[in-house]
C-alpha cells in the first residue's frame, strides 16, 4: 500500500470515531431523557393514586380488580 493510501484511510477512521462518539453522546442524552420522563410518570402516577384514593372513590374501589380493564 502507498502513504497516500494509508493517510486517506487514517482520516477516514478518524471521521468514523467522531461519529461514533457523537452517536455516543446522543445516546447518553436519550438515556437521561428517559430517566428523567420516568421519575415524572412515576411521581404523576404516585399522584393519581393519592387523588384515586381520596373521597367516596375508595369505597368504590376497595375489592374490585382494576387490572382487568
Amino acid at each position: 500500500m502507498d502513504i497516500d493510501h494509508l493517510r486517506k484511510q487514517d482520516e477516514e477512521l478518524d471521521e468514523l470515531s467522531l461519529s461514533v462518539q457523537r452517536i455516543g453522546g446522543v445516546g447518553l442524552t436519550i438515556h437521561e431523557e428517559l430517566l428523567g420522563q420516568e421519575k415524572i410518570l412515576d411521581e404523576l402516577g404516585n399522584e393519581m393514586d393519592k387523588k384515586s384514593g381520596d373521597g367516596d372513590e375508595e369505597d368504590e374501589c376497595k375489592g374490585s380488580d382494576h387490572d382487568d380493564m
